[in-house]
């Protein structure tokens, strides 16, 4: 068992995740990645957006 941290911040969250709470796509979120204007990891199989979601939205130029 995990026993999180009360005020623990998240430092990345997964792409799906980062899409559902922006309304982007996951292509425009791969885009972005590949573009290099958002910062992203991998860790084992599973990409991980670094970037906090108000620079997300930010990095569109425009909100979705």
């Amino acid at each position: 068992m995990t026993v999180q941290e009360p005020n623990a911040v998240k430092v990345a969250c997964s792409v799906k995740k980062c899409c559902r709470d922006t309304d982007f796509s996951r292509a425009d979120a791969y885009e972005l990645i590949h573009e290099k204007k958002i910062s992203s990891v991998k860790v084992g199989g599973k990409r991980l957006i670094t970037t906090p979601p108000l620079a997300f939205i930010a990095s569109r130029g425009h909100t979705p």
